[in-house]
């Protein structure tokens, strides 16, 4: 009888340091409540049958035969070919040897268009399950700094940066007491990072003194104690990216009215932003409907805390 094996692991969202972490710069990077849960089970066909289920239902499917991962049936032809990719990353044939075959089952918590890591999480329960690196497996697969993979663990915020390429996580207390304040907001689009990250190494020149600066406005985000001090290091930090990345705040782009700050997360021009506002939550909820912005989630609901101060 098959023993099933259960695997988790956090979503993520990165408050700065954006783009510059992965030149040295140290950022602040939140784990979420909102994650991937991934079951294992033996079978004795010779096939890895794939099954990923999401807050909607099953959303896709596909059986490989074993060993040599070749693609049996699929629900999308594209994401098997992808899945297929990662899976012989991480699964070296001789592995088969000794096992026959799986029924996998992954669990996303949100919608797999959000950009909270369905990619990253997935890295890491194919690694918590195989005893992997998961660092290094993700760097094989998708490039990028990491930050999403610590967070995968992660019981809470933490300060990511890499320093002279290894990864480096320091646990820190955020959960600022003006949280209500803070808010969630979907864009409607999930940004490709890899080719952001593409394109800002291509046109972006960033010296010692940006990383320095970026450093600075990370420890004032952190330890930020009012609203007005916290959205001016903000501001501060979008005008900084926003030079360095040539592009137009998204701010200016999508939100030129808001009374608050609109902060982009991780790749800018897509997926989700953080937005402070001073209003009601039913009336911050109402302004974001009237603009097309539909998905709208505060702070404490989404972020995983090291603590229990949640109110």
């Amino acid at each position: 009888m098959s023993i099933q094996k259960n695997f988790k692991a956090n979503g993520k969202l990165l408050l700065t340091g954006e783009y510059l972490v992965m030149e040295g710069a140290q950022a602040l990077a939140l784990p979420l409540v909102k994650g991937q849960q991934m079951q294992v089970n033996s079978n004795t066909e010779e096939l890895l049958n794939w099954e990923a289920w999401s807050p909607d239902g099953l959303w896709f499917k596909s059986s490989f035969a074993l060993p040599e991962i070749s693609i049996v049936s699929t629900s999308d032809h594209l994401l098997a070919k992808k899945l297929k990719e990662i899976l012989t990353e991480a699964l070296k044939q001789t592995f088969f040897k000794k096992n026959r075959g799986f029924d996998i089952k992954t669990i996303l918590d949100f919608n797999p268009a959000f950009g909270f890591g369905s990619s990253a999480t997935l890295v890491a329960l194919l690694a918590q399950w195989l005893g992997l690196d998961a660092f290094g497996l993700h760097h094989k697969i998708f490039g990028g700094s990491g930050y999403d993979i610590a967070c995968a663990t992660a019981s809470g915020p933490i300060i990511y940066s890499i320093e002279k390429g290894v990864p480096k996580t320091q646990p820190i207390d955020f959960f600022p007491s003006f949280h209500h304040q803070l808010y969630f907001v979907y864009l409607g689009s999930k940004q490709h990072s890899a080719r952001e990250i593409a394109r800002f190494k291509d046109i972006s020149k960033v010296n010692s003194s940006d990383i320095e600066q970026v450093n600075q406005l990370t420890e004032i985000v952190c330890n930020a104690n009012r609203l007005e001090d916290f959205e001016r290091a903000l501001r501060a930090h979008e005008a900084l990216l926003s030079g360095i990345l040539k592009r137009t705040t998204i701010q200016e782009e999508r939100f030129p009215l808001h009374e608050g700050v609109v902060k982009s997360l991780g790749a800018w021009g897509g997926d989700f932003v953080l937005v402070t506002t001073k209003k009601e939550k039913s009336a911050f909820v109402q302004e974001m409907k009237q603009a097309g912005y539909e998905v709208v989630y505060s702070f404490a609901d989404m972020v995983l805390s090291h603590t229990s101060k949640k109110s």
